[in-house]
């Protein structure tokens, strides 16, 4: 996992954020990748706040 700091207010950076996220996509097709040649599954949970059709 990379090292980065987190700021005082418990935020990460725009640039760490941005930087962990293209490591973890480019993690998730490698899996996307093994587990088409390796005809094998995998269930994938994401966890997140989430307002998408909420009220109305």
């Amino acid at each position: 996992m990379a090292d980065h700091t987190v700021q005082n207010s418990g935020r990460v950076s725009n640039k760490a954020y941005l930087a962990e996220l293209s490591r973890l996509q480019i993690e998730l097709v490698k899996l996307q990748e093994w587990v088409k040649t390796s005809e094998h599954r995998v269930a994938i949970i994401f966890e997140g706040r989430d307002a998408a059709g909420k009220g109305g």
